[in-house]
């Protein structure tokens, strides 16, 4: 979502969509029309009544280090909007922040599991989960619930570059 002076961010924006899942945030990360917002639309209607998916920003984010998390919130003047490609802009209700849990690469991902530091984020000195999700695929906004889900298990995070999890070549 663009808006006049919206090349000039504050120190803590960067330039990313938010929405929570449960009780943490994915972070999605991508240029331009990579499909950020279009996947922040499809993981809020997969939320159901036990787990809440809700925007916190789109296409600006604030992001700040407390106590080795990292908070994330949407910026006040877009704050519970969201920019469709084709369809405009679109009022959503949104939360106004939580405590980020993953991030998610807007792009297709490498052919094989990334290694080692390209499974990790650091944002404000903050390390966190990261994936690489392709947000044109039918099923990225599935994935990126699991890898969600995955995330939130740091050793079960760190085992999926384990090759002896997948020992089968393609």
């Amino acid at each position: 979502m663009r808006e006049a002076n919206a090349d000039r961010m504050d120190d803590d924006t960067i330039h990313a969509t938010a929405v929570a899942i449960g009780e943490k945030a994915v972070i999605l990360r991508g240029p331009a029309g990579s499909g950020k917002s279009r996947l922040a639309f499809a993981l809020i209607n997969r939320g159901t009544p036990r787990t809440s998916h809700m925007l916190i920003g789109d296409d600006r984010i604030h992001a700040c280090a407390a106590n080795g998390r990292l908070v994330v919130s949407g910026h006040e003047r877009v704050a519970g909007l969201i920019e469709l490609r084709g369809a405009g802009i679109i009022r959503l209700p949104f939360l106004a922040r939580a405590v980020a849990g993953l991030v998610v690469d807007c792009h297709r991902a490498p052919e094989r599991l990334p290694e080692g530091a390209l499974l990790w984020a650091d944002i404000r000195g903050v390390k966190l989960p990261r994936a690489f999700v392709d947000p044109t695929a039918g099923d990225a906004a599935d994935r990126v619930i699991a890898l969600s889900a995955i995330a939130r298990d740091v050793n079960a995070w760190n085992r999926l570059g384990d090759p002896a999890l997948f020992p089968y070549d393609d």
